[in-house]
């Protein structure tokens, strides 16, 4: 069944409004299997998630029980000790009241087709970039267009010039979809978490892993702040 919506209808309490569930799967935010950027961007994101986001609980959805121990180990890994909730993914409507679901990746489609069994209006979903250059980067923003994506979810960037770029990949997609069909769907949102917002911050260093940890550490510091 797919359940069609025009707009989010959610009231929620400031500090709920604050939270999200996090979709995770281990293999995004586990640099220690294999060092590349997307795990270490995935890594620091959500350990300064956890540090600086001031919620009641942290909230996951993920794929069984395995995945839900595996959260657990990694939020006890930060030193947090806020509650922890799982949900599995398919049964996503049950993350409320939290009302966004964050995923470490660009690539949101799936999720999108998968929260229309749900309504629309029950959540917002969150991606975010990294690597862009890619195929499957390139592909995910044409799925991302076609499928059931609203106003109401974004894409966060790490720069301007990502922005500029997705927003060309959303646009190529958006000729073509107004060619075929007549018309496209509102843009998501594309907040900019930039490098130039912790100017001097950054430690020089010539290890990529506590770089870029250190990076977004202090950029969700900042935001929570």
């Amino acid at each position: 069944m797919y359940v069609s919506s025009k707009s989010p209808e959610i009231e929620i309490d400031a500090r709920v409004d604050r939270n999200c569930a996090i979709w995770f799967a281990k293999d995004s935010f586990d640099p220690s299997t294999y060092l590349n950027g997307r795990r270490v961007a995935g890594e620091s994101f959500l350990k300064g998630f956890l540090k600086h986001a001031d919620v009641d609980e942290c909230v996951a959805l993920v794929n069984g029980p395995n995945g839900l121990d595996a959260f657990k180990d990694f939020v006890a890994e930060t030193g947090v000790d806020t509650p922890v909730r799982g949900v599995f993914r398919h049964q996503s409507d049950a993350i409320h009241p939290v009302s966004s679901v964050f995923i470490s990746t660009p690539n949101v489609q799936n999720q999108l087709w998968a929260r229309g069994h749900f309504g629309h209006e029950k959540y917002s979903i969150c991606g975010l970039t990294h690597t862009i250059n890619t195929t499957a980067v390139m592909e995910g923003a044409f799925l991302t267009r076609a499928a059931p994506q609203k106003p109401w979810d974004a894409v966060i960037c790490t720069s301007q010039a990502v922005k500029s770029a997705m927003l060309r990949m959303f646009e190529r997609t958006d000729e073509y979809l107004v060619d075929r069909f007549g018309s496209s769907p509102p843009l998501p949102q594309l907040p900019v978490i930039p490098w130039e917002s912790i100017p001097k911050l950054l430690p020089m260093t010539t290890t990529k892993e506590r770089r870029c940890g250190n990076s977004w550490d202090l950029r969700i510091k900042m935001l929570f702040s």
